[in-house]
């Protein structure tokens, strides 16, 4: 609301804010809000400095204050970008606790996963479902309908003691869940009553009209009913919601919480639980039940922290699940740190976090944090504006050869020395093991690894326990299953738990059926460091077992090869891990990252790519059995952005220069000149949401330990540049990976002295890094791509660099320069909303095209002309029926010419010859005289047309050529009306669902030898809509041979977009989808065919007035008629819409009995003679030309090289975005939204047409690149080549891209290109903001009006169609009839001042 007040309205300001506060920062942050919070933020910072507010006396003109009951590290660190980096953090006590004063219970629930042997891949089809044997839902809720009715079931003499009200929350996690246990507790509560027993029944205070539920889908008024009858107090409450009651619901004397659903993060419980205990200030009382099972391990350590600080009673098996959540932690930042990252400690669960006098760490100059705050424990710098993100040696860990033999060398020297001067310490190797234990109970996996002496030290200081380690009693159940594990008899029985861990008990406990809650409650009954090298080992035995055989006998057996594969979105993995897994499938875990998901399973076809060998020589080409881990990434890890140098203290152990470098940074930006953007320098940067999701620690902790990366990214040019962002963040892994297999090993001598074996270093030529190369997502093509790996290509991805360094200055500088001037002009006259005026080495060309084709219209002077229409009787010949269709018929206007004579007695003897036509309209002539001259003569009686002539004209067309993108956005925007982005968007995901081919491509022309049309054909034989067509060319064309045809251009890039799997409407998911998937398949189809062949009939006709006036006219008008016949459908029976171009099938908008139908039902026959029906002359003027459309930008960007296959979409986006021009239909009004269609609402007429009319701003905005006259009205190109008018012209884009194309095939230098550029826009700028005098500017803000003052204009001068009337039916019609009526009568009544009885 308030960006709406400030865009839209304009009706707020922040001019004289001085104090901003976020309540509930943390759940805004976490749920999305942080695109919102910025862009005030930016307001906020905007209007600062524009305001010349006198400062309070701290100095501080705005303080900015971020509120929460809860805030974990990795929130803190988001809310840290709001403020500066010496900000304060004030907490009254400790942040994300609970009260003293709520009495917490803890119960186990059984999740009933245990109890059925999950299969280890893919489930295998069953005819019957597997009988019930166990339901952990329905035990859950029993249990939570038993406290709710002990909690609501006291007697009537307690009641009376006390008279308050019983309220009671029960806490879901979704919101089916919160209606099944309304169901249960009506169902009990109706139960008990129809029992009979007065006791139980009149105890009972609960009833169910006193029950509300709560949750999404319920409307906001119902809530609002719900909430306020559970605060009323007026009878018994119980409130059944989701999370949307766990915040900001203020109520007293809740006396009971139950959480039947744990949540997934501790601030959600903290919330939850905080909502009892909240009357009687410090004193108040309070009650909360939790149920927990195996899936809250990730809550575990956090959850026991909070009890002990609590001072609750801690379950044995609930600190037995935090010591293996905190080795999982401890893996993976030692996953990290193997990977050569570096990770931050940002866990609250240290010890002592209660602010004391004690806590504060003190720093170098005397200031600290307390243990609260994540910046304690974070690297100076590393939060708030200050927060490095940058990359600075991407350039040398992306592009650097990982196979240079000589660099590895010095690498394995080098290491070697320093383990002689610092021991056998770092000498140790990290290995990669699996948490087989874990998967078995919990659907998150595990990677641990051997962890080093500085990790272990770690994990002994980080151990969640007591200081005084006491060992509880165990359980009766423990108790049987450990005595049916060690076998023991009733004298051993005494000492079942002994003062050590024993592993054979924990390995059985944690085998595939056990109860969960056992295993945890025998590992609480042990301090962390007695279980903890059990849990270690125990999800590291298979390893170790390897190790033990191969240090046993088994020298000769090597370890097995580990490979990493990255795809570019987690759909492909899961498709690549499928397709590549077997039968069994793959073992799908969690890693650092929870949105990225990890795949797992053996090989046995890796074949690494071998640069002196040919791949695919079967002699040469060795498969090696592998250990393949399959991941992605979410597009680029890393964008350019500047950095911005910081001209202070520049020594980095400095903490108050560390603090204010971010300051200084926000300065700098708001007062450097825009031509310094020419010239500053540029650095990869972490994208917010690859820093978010952790997508650099994920992708080192998986390298690390692993010999291969296998990169399957999208084979364009910037999935080659992600390929080289994913090298350059898993480099230092495979480096030491690599060190680590070359490192001699340690042997032992006769005397048993240790001693290292010398050893050669590996100089194979076998890659480490290979680039899997593939154009769909089908099973066929990604094994054929894994069995042919290839090489990343450098040169590909620096030209992507290099397009990106030069639009991001050249977009910058001249963004900066136009909005420093213009944008105040802009947001006062053109719209409030307005918030920059930008430039854009692609958008800004795309716009001229618009700009000039609205100049032509303004132009255009419209000239009248006339229109003839002359109807003749037809009989059909093919009802035999004498009745007779009328038929309009085409004046052949280019074989006469008509000699104006106004003498009526001259007009029969008329000299009729050639004239040229309108172009465009048929039967039109220029002439109104020739034209009234043909109406009289054909309006004589007796009238009529006699064929003539019959010309018959064999035509062909030949297929399609393969479908590109262009031409996909071409159709989509053309026939299904959808934006180009829009068809984008559903094209990529059709892609990802395995539906299409890529659909970013270049070529039209399919591989002869790579591309098996058979296939596809027959998996669309059995298709409904065209299954015919496919089967039809399976058994003629490609019976024999699936060779494509050869007919179209190779790019070199991806082959044509196909249709790679056969789908219904409903599997697609129907809408534009299908649309899209529709078109792509049937040009797929047609494009195979065969060339469509018909026949064209021409009949000429000529025009008879009778024997007496016929000769004493010279030359009588002729007119024609034409005939389509189909002879060979070919192509077109896939691709139905080409027999509407040539007339061989009705309009879409025509009814029967058209004029096709009609044509066609006649047999021409010369000789043969048709009465003319009716004659008349139609006045008309000429229309101008019409605004582009979007499937025409989109061909003349592809035409002039204006952007790529892959950004041509995007431009065409941002010049609507930022209201350069309005995307109108072809009456002129804006395109409406689409939304679906309301009940009971008469659906609006549709739109047609999408095109783009420029707006004030958008021609405003090109006039300022082009040279006037000194008024500056007159704006035209200019030819110089110095010029700033070249800014707008395409051909220097088109140039620019010719140079990167250069630097793609290593013709050209990146950085030589990119110098030449940046002098040459560089000089341009210079010439621009000389030109950009006050005059120009206000010449530019005079010619800024509205949108909707600009098509208005754009309608009277008759640039769009006229809209139709509103046609309405009998029913309606006579409905609106009423209703006019009434509303008269009503008007007339007021006016008169009548009143209506």
């Amino acid at each position: 609301r308030i960006l709406q007040f400030l865009d839209e309205r304009s009706t707020l300001s922040f001019g004289n804010t001085d104090v901003v506060i976020v309540d509930e920062a943390d759940r805004m942050l976490d749920l999305g809000f942080e695109p919102q919070l910025r862009r005030i933020q930016r307001e906020l910072e905007r209007s600062l400095a524009t305001t010349t507010t006198t400062p309070t006396a701290a100095g501080n003109i705005r303080s900015t204050t971020l509120c929460s009951a809860t805030f974990p590290p990795d929130v803190q660190r988001i809310a840290s970008e709001f403020l500066k980096p010496d900000y304060y953090f004030v907490a009254a006590g400790r942040v994300g606790a609970t009260h003293g004063g709520i009495t917490q219970e803890i119960k186990w629930v059984d999740s009933g996963d245990n109890n059925r042997k999950k299969p280890f891949g893919r489930q295998q089809k069953q005819q019957q479902p597997p009988p019930r044997v166990f339901n952990a839902a329905d035990k859950k809720r029993k249990m939570v309908v038993n406290e709710l009715m002990s909690f609501y079931s006291k007697r009537e003499h307690q009641e009376k003691k006390n008279k308050g009200v019983k309220r009671c929350i029960v806490f879901v996690n979704t919101k089916d869940e919160a209606e099944n246990i309304y169901k249960y507790v009506c169902q009990e509560i109706k139960k008990r009553q129809r029992d009979g027993n007065k006791k139980i029944t009149g105890s009972l205070l609960l009833r169910p009209e006193s029950i509300q539920v709560v949750h999404g889908d319920k409307p906001q008024t119902t809530r609002n009913k719900s909430l306020a009858a559970f605060r009323s107090g007026r009878t018994h409450q119980l409130l059944i919601a989701t999370d949307v009651a766990s915040r900001g619901l203020d109520v007293d004397d809740i006396q009971l919480v139950i959480q039947a659903d744990a949540p997934r993060d501790i601030d959600t419980w903290v919330h939850r639980v905080g909502r009892t205990g909240r009357g009687g200030g410090s004193n108040a009382q309070g009650r909360a039940i939790s149920f927990v099972d195996g899936k809250c391990m990730g809550i575990s350590t956090e959850l026991t922290k909070l009890l002990e600080d609590a001072n609750q009673d801690v379950p044995i098996w609930l600190r037995g699940m935090s010591y293996v959540k905190k080795v999982r932690i401890l893996d993976e930042e030692g996953a990290i740190a193997a990977g050569g990252g570096f990770s931050l400690d940002t866990d609250n669960d240290d010890d002592d976090d209660i602010t004391t006098g004690e806590d504060i760490e003190e720093g170098e100059d005397g200031e600290g944090f307390t243990k609260q705050d994540f910046r304690s424990r974070a690297a100076a710098g590393s939060w708030g504006s200050a927060r490095d993100t940058t990359y600075r040696s991407f350039e040398d860990e992306a592009y650097r050869s990982l196979d240079d033999d000589s660099s590895i060398a010095s690498d394995i020297e080098d290491n070697e020395e320093d383990s002689d001067a610092d021991g056998d310490e770092d000498d140790k190797e990290v290995h990669l093991q699996f948490d087989e234990i874990s998967e078995d109970h919990n659907a998150t996996g595990n990677i641990s690894f051997g962890l080093t002496d500085s990790i272990e030290d770690k994990i002994k200081d980080e151990a969640v326990q007591p200081l005084s380690f006491q060992r509880p009693e165990p359980s009766h159940e423990l108790h049987i299953a450990i005595q049916r594990i060690l076998k023991l008899n009733k004298e051993e029985e005494a000492n079942i738990i002994s003062d050590t861990p024993n592993p054979r008990v924990l390995q059985a406990l944690s085998n595939r059926g056990s109860n969960q809650r056992l295993r945890f409650e025998y590992l609480g009954m042990f301090s962390f460091d007695e279980v903890r090298e059990l849990i270690v080992s125990s999800s590291s035995q298979g390893w170790q077992q390897q190790q033990e055989q191969h240090n046993q006998g088994g020298g000769d057996k090597q370890e097995m090869t580990r490979v990493l594969m990255v795809a570019e979105k987690p759909s492909i993995a899961k498709a690549i891990a499928d397709a590549l897994s077997g039968p069994r499938g793959p073992r799908q875990r969690r890693g650092i990252s929870r949105a990225l998901p990890v795949y797992e399973f053996t090989s046995n076809r890796f074949k690494p790519y071998d640069q002196d060998a040919n791949i695919n020589d079967d002699a040469t080409a060795i498969t090696q059995r592998c250990l393949v881990t399959v991941t992605s990434v979410v597009g680029h890890i890393f964008s350019l952005g500047f950095e911005y140098g910081n001209d202070q203290n520049e020594d980095t152990n400095d903490k108050d220069s560390s603090l204010q470098q971010g300051e200084h940074q926000q300065s700098r930006r708001r007062i450097m000149d825009p031509s310094e953007y020419f010239k500053l320098p540029v650095v990869k940067q972490e994208e917010t949401s690859t820093g978010k999701l952790r997508v650099v620690d994920h992708l080192r902790a998986l390298a690390a330990g692993c010999d291969h990366l296998v990169l399957w990214l999208d084979c364009d040019a910037e999935g080659e540049n992600i390929a080289y962002e994913v090298i350059g963040v898993t480099r230092r892994a495979l480096e030491q990976r690599a060190l680590a297999k070359d490192r001699p090993k340690p042997t032992v001598d006769n005397d048993g002295d240790s001693e290292c074996s010398s050893t050669t270093t590996n100089t194979t030529s076998a890659r480490r890094v290979h680039r899997a190369r593939f154009s769909s997502i089908t099973k066929k093509a990604i094994q054929d791509a894994f069995d042919n790996l290839s090489e990343p290509d450098p040169a590909l991805s620096r030209s992507v660099d290099a397009r990106q360094e030069l639009d991001l200055r050249v977009g910058v500088a001249l963004t900066r320069l136009l909005t420093w001037r213009c944008v105040g002009s802009a947001r006062k006259r053109f719209s409030p909303s307005t918030r920059m005026v930008s430039y854009g080495p692609c958008q800004t060309p795309a716009l001229s095209f618009c700009v000039d084709r609205a100049k032509e219209i303004e132009k255009f002077q419209s000239k009248d002309y006339w229109r003839v229409h002359v109807t003749a009787a037809v009989t059909p010949a093919v009802d035999g029926s004498s009745k007779k269709d009328t038929i309009l018929l085409k004046w052949n206007v280019h074989e006469i010419n008509s000699h104006a004579h106004n003498d009526k007695d001259n007009m029969n003897n008329n000299e009729i010859e050639e004239q040229s036509y309108v172009p465009g309209e048929d039967s039109s002539t220029f002439d109104k005289h020739t034209a009234e001259h043909v109406v009289k003569l054909a309006s004589n009686p007796g009238a009529s047309a006699v064929v003539v002539n019959i010309d018959e004209q064999y035509e062909r067309i030949m297929p399609p050529l393969g479908l590109n993108t262009v031409g996909l956005l071409t159709a989509g925007s053309k026939a299904m009306g959808m934006s180009p982005k829009q068809v984008m968007n559903v094209a990529e995901k059709l892609y990802s669902a395995g539906y299409i081919s890529y659909p970013r491509t270049e070529t039209t022309k399919y591989d002869p030898n790579g591309f098996d049309v058979r296939s596809i054909l027959r998996e669309h034989t059995s298709h409904p809509e065209w299954g015919r067509t496919a089967a039809y060319l399976l058994r003629t064309k490609y019976a024999k041979s699936g060779h494509p045809p050869k007919r179209g251009i190779d790019r070199g890039d991806h082959p044509p977009i196909t249709c790679t799997k056969a789908a219904t409407r409903d599997e697609v998911g129907g809408g534009a989808a299908w649309r899209v998937y529709e078109f792509v398949s049937r040009n797929f189809l047609g494009s195979l065919g065969d060339e469509l062949r018909f026949t064209r009939r021409v009949a000429e006709l000529k025009l008879s007035v009778g024997k007496s006036k016929s000769d004493t006219i010279k030359k009588l008008p002729t007119f024609q008629l034409e005939q389509v016949s189909v002879d060979y459908l070919g192509f077109a029976g896939a691709c139905r819409w080409v027999l509407r171009d040539i007339g061989a099938a009705p309009r879409p908008d025509g009814n029967k009995g058209g004029s096709y139908d009609k044509i066609s039902n006649v047999v021409f026959e010369v000789g043969m003679i048709m009465p003319i029906r009716d004659a008349r002359c139609e006045s008309c003027g000429t229309k101008p030309p019409r605004f582009l459309q979007e499937h025409e930008l989109i061909e003349l960007m592809d035409k002039n090289r204006i952007g790529t296959d892959a950004s041509m979409a995007t431009h065409v986006k941002n010049i609507v975005d930022r209201n350069y021009v309005v995307l109108c239909d072809e009456t002129g009004t804006p395109l409406r939204p689409p939304r679906p269609p309301v009940p009971g609402q008469r659906p609006k007429p549709r739109q047609i047409g999408r095109y783009l009319v420029p707006t004030p701003l958008g021609v405003g905005l090109l006039d300022l690149f082009r040279k006037g006259d000194d008024r500056g009205i007159k704006m035209n190109f200019s030819d110089d080549h110095n010029s700033p008018a070249l800014l707008s012209q395409p051909t220097i884009r088109a140039q620019m891209e010719n140079e990167v194309a250069q630097i793609a095939s290593s013709a050209l230098d990146k950085n030589s290109v990119v110098m030449q550029n940046l002098a040459w826009f560089e000089a341009r700028y210079n010439e621009l903001e000389a030109s950009l005098s006050r005059t120009r500017i206000n010449e530019f803000s005079k010619s800024l009006i509205p949108t909707g003052t600009s098509l208005r204009y754009w309608k009277s001068i008759e640039a769009f169609e006229s809209a139709p009337p509103q046609q309405l039916g009998k029913k309606n019609s006579q409905r609106q009839r009423v209703k006019s009526k009434k509303q008269s009568n009503k008007t007339r009544s007021s006016k008169y001042g009548y009143k209506k009885k």
